[in-house]
């Protein structure tokens, strides 16, 4: 259907607050296809690959995609059409192609603009696409659009032409494009009250009346009797002027029913206020600037905030003069803009500086990439690596999917693991974890995945792809075609006498781990379940027992042959380890794999670990879990990456602290997934023992702000909060190195994520490692009597904490920041002093 054959009553309209993002977004309101607006017709894929009937909308604010059974028409509202009940971010135990959809009787599905965390498009990469290949004709691949968003789920859909494709694709890169760039300009508390806005504005009037407001308030987890809540609510309608001469947007004419979006925004600071006495930014801002003073001068902020406080020696007059003008240029209600009297800035601007990335803990400068430091060899960095990536869950019957890589490669992720074998049904080679009843990917998709990534991502650092090669020759040849013939010019080919190169001469590059043909080498067992002798007798006794198909195949049989087509592709050469004596002389190019029980006990000698440093200086190691980890549960990444080990891979599927805290560690040079080793990393004992670097790091919690609700559920109870804050460091001793944590945590807030206030004690830390360790805060939520529930965590390297008043930046299980959880904050004081 064309667009001259849509009628404007069939125009999706939804009426959101008219922030300075909604004006921007307007502005590019004619660059978006009309089409999108009246709807265009998809086919939906469902979590078990059937392909529906469905309409895809843009609203007209540009803030929400809309997949619905069919059009949409601006005379009814979604409540009365759809059944409306509300959304939610994204479920516990989701299984809907959508986080963030409407609880409906036909089903109407919606994504808000700040839950997309990136677009795939024109591949095969997710499970439930997989099922979906065979009942989809082949030149449909290419028009299929996978919209990732809210913990990583995926809303999949196939346009009908190239052209609509095109369209949708150009449409949400500029949508996101101008939101995430615009919306640093609005508070945060406006931009959560926007996000939930839809939710509570069921009747789409502009304004929420006593039942939305209500309902608004437990959303936003603000707790207040129905009777008191009631009271204020009719108290702001009764101070509204003139309202008895204006017809209210409801469609009565005996006085407006309901608030408006800055009224509403008015009332939620009152009430922060009657719950707090004062707000935490209101007591800084008096021990700092006095309390008769509303607004403080750039100078003063300067001098006794930036410098005194927050230690920031090199920050100028100049550049507070661009921060000002920035805060001032801010849309935040019931806030007096001074951008005419050049200068100041106010209370509330106080506050959302505070809250600010320019005030996050982990030190900006840390996370910019920097160029030069990428000519040193490969060997002296730690690069993002995964375990068993293809796995969705567990390693003996999980799915196998090339949605993990997608997603991996997405967050960071610079060497992907591939267990490779043959299938013999098929005629292909197949990834899977071999011998136990996880399901099977062609060797093949996994490759166009990396392909269409690189192309895409050009300027990419390299990637590595790790190979566990269990195929027969003939399946291995048809693993070298494949590779040389999609990856084309993007696969490095080795010179196998040439020295290792450094990551800025393999940009865009891919690279081979696997096993090259040699003279006598021995070969090197790579089964993940059990690479290394001393991985332990339980764990190949419970990977034996869990086999199934085929005849079982103990560990004393070698791994098959490698093919010259594919040995000539590879850079890292898997080589069994015996010892370092032995290791100490081996070719750049070759490297060993260790099981974590395998490093652990080379950690607990001290000889074994200089020796180990030592030869990762001129080599590369990988780490990874132990086989009895058969929950893919993570080990703690530490102790491997302070002996020097380059590749310390994670199993990504298991969103826990380890994975948190690579998150953080890989959050440095600009997210590239290769990060210099410092120069403890490659020490002898002795050598270290002459460097006596350690730090005291003093935190004290103070307050936070916008805090979610547990798994970003938009019902439930009001959250009571508690802010734990953990170390994790490696402590060095005579005899070995181990992780060492103290924790620490605050009481519970009850009834209050919105603006609790715990100003706790101060809590002290002795960190022995300062270039090693780090800080992990988690939000919880105090279910009395029951086991808490976590809500989201953050951690940061000991060396990228910076001094003073700071706030931290929050993460969901899936380390990612979206929708609501984008605007989380905890204020926190923070005091790091070394001792040389």
């Amino acid at each position: 259907m064309t667009t001259n054959q849509r009628t404007k009553s069939q125009r999706l309209v939804t009426t959101t607050p008219l922030t300075s993002v909604g004006e921007e977004l307007k502005s590019i309101k004619h660059k978006i296809s009309k089409d999108l607006f009246d709807g265009i017709s998809v086919r939906k894929i469902s979590s078990k690959g059937e392909l529906a009937n469905r309409v895809l909308t843009i609203s007209d604010d540009l803030f929400l995609l809309f997949i619905s059974h069919h059009k949409v028409g601006s005379k009814e509202s979604i409540k009365d059409r759809f059944n409306y009940q509300g959304f939610k971010a994204y479920s516990k135990a989701v299984t809907t192609l959508t986080g963030r959809g409407v609880q409906a009787k036909h089903n109407l599905k919606v994504i808000d603009v700040s839950d997309i965390l990136f677009v795939a498009h024109g591949h095969v990469c997710s499970q439930k696409l997989e099922f979906a290949e065979k009942k989809t004709k082949k030149d449909e691949a290419r028009r299929i659009i996978s919209i990732y968003h809210n913990n990583a789920i995926t809303t999949d859909f196939i346009t009908e032409s190239d052209e609509e494709k095109v369209e949708v694709l150009n449409a949400i890169e500029l949508i996101r494009k101008v939101y995430q760039k615009y919306k640093s300009y609005v508070g945060r508390e406006e931009l959560l009250l926007r996000y939930a806005w839809y939710d509570t504005d069921m009747n789409k009037s502009g304004l929420v009346d006593q039942e939305e407001f209500l309902m608004l308030l437990q959303r936003i987890n603000v707790y207040l009797k129905k009777e008191k809540a009631v009271r204020i609510f009719k108290d702001s309608i009764k101070s509204a002027k003139n309202e008895t001469k204006t017809t209210n947007r409801l469609g009565s004419k005996s006085g407006r029913q309901g608030i408006t979006f800055d009224e509403c925004i008015a009332l939620l600071r009152e009430i922060s206020l009657r719950e707090n006495e004062s707000s935490m930014s209101d007591t800084i801002f008096d021990e700092l600037f006095g309390k008769d003073n509303d607004t403080v001068s750039a100078e003063d902020f300067l001098a006794k905030f930036i410098r005194e406080k927050q230690t920031e020696n090199s920050v100028t007059l100049d550049d507070v003069s661009c921060i000002f003008s920035e805060l001032n240029s801010m849309e935040i209600s019931g806030s007096v803009s001074h951008s005419g009297e050049e200068g100041f800035i106010d209370r509330m601007r106080f506050q959302e500086y505070l809250m600010s990335a320019r005030n996050e803990a982990y030190d900006p400068a840390k996370t910019r990439f920097d160029a030069e430091k990428m000519d040193r060899p490969i060997t002296d960095f730690w690069v993002d690596s995964s375990h068993n990536t293809y796995l969705q869950g567990d390693q003996l019957k999980s799915y196998s999917t090339v949605q993990m890589y997608v997603v991996a490669l997405h967050r960071g992720c610079k060497c992907l693991e591939l267990d490779c074998w043959d299938d013999n049904g098929t005629g292909i080679p197949v990834i899977f974890h071999g011998h136990t009843l996880t399901s099977k990917i062609s060797f093949s998709s996994v490759i166009t995945c990396v392909k269409k990534y690189v192309d895409e991502h050009p300027d990419t650092m390299p990637i590595i792809l790790s190979l566990e090669n269990h195929c027969s020759l003939p399946f291995q040849e048809q693993m070298a075609d494949t590779l040389e013939r999609t990856l084309g010019s993007n696969l490095y080919i080795p010179d196998p006498n040439g020295e290792l190169p450094s990551p800025s001469r393999l940009v865009g590059l891919v690279l081979i781990k696997g096993k090259q043909i040699e003279d006598g080498d021995a070969t090197e067992t790579t089964a993940s379940s059990f690479e290394d002798d001393e991985t332990g007798a339980l764990e190949e006794q419970i990977h034996l027992s869990l086999r199934v198909g085929g005849a079982a195949k103990g560990r004393e049989q070698p791994l098959p042959d490698i093919v010259p087509e594919l040995s000539r592709l590879t850079l890292f050469n898997g080589i069994k380890f015996k010892s370092f004596a032995d290791s100490s002389n081996l070719n750049p190019h070759d490297m060993h794999s260790f099981s974590e029980t395998k490093a652990l006990k080379i950690l607990n000698n001290p000889l074994n670990c200089d020796q180990w440093r030592e030869y990762n200086t001129n080599h590369m190691s990988r780490v990874y879990p132990k086989g009895i980890r058969t929950d893919s549960s993570n080990y703690n990444p530490l102790p491997a990456w302070h002996a020097g080990c380059q590749l310390v891979a994670l199993n990504y599927q298991t969103e826990d602290s380890s994975m948190a805290l690579n998150v953080a560690r890989f959050r440095e040079n600009g997210r590239c997934g290769y990060i210099p080793r410092p120069p403890r990393t490659f020490l002898t004992g002795k050598e270290e023992s002459m460097r006596p670097e350690a730090a005291l790091v003093s935190i004290k919690a103070l307050s936070g702000s916008c805090l979610p609700k547990p798994y970003g559920e938009s019902k439930g109870e009001v959250i009571d909060p508690y802010l734990t804050v953990k170390l994790y460091d490696v402590n060095i001793n005579d005899e070995h190195d181990i992780v060492s944590t103290i924790e620490y945590r605050t009481s519970a807030v009850r009834n209050n994520g919105f603006c609790p206030i715990w100003n706790s004690d101060t809590f002290t830390f002795t960190v022995r490692c300062p270039e090693i360790a780090f800080v992990e805060f988690t939000v919880m939520d105090c279910d009395h009597g029951f086991l808490d529930d976590f809500m989201c965590r953050a951690a940061i390297p000991v060396n990228c904490l910076r001094n003073g008043i700071r706030c931290i930046q929050f993460f969901d299980k899936c380390s990612q920041q979206h929708g609501p959880l984008g605007m989380a904050r905890v204020l926190v004081d923070i005091d790091v002093k070394y001792e040389l």
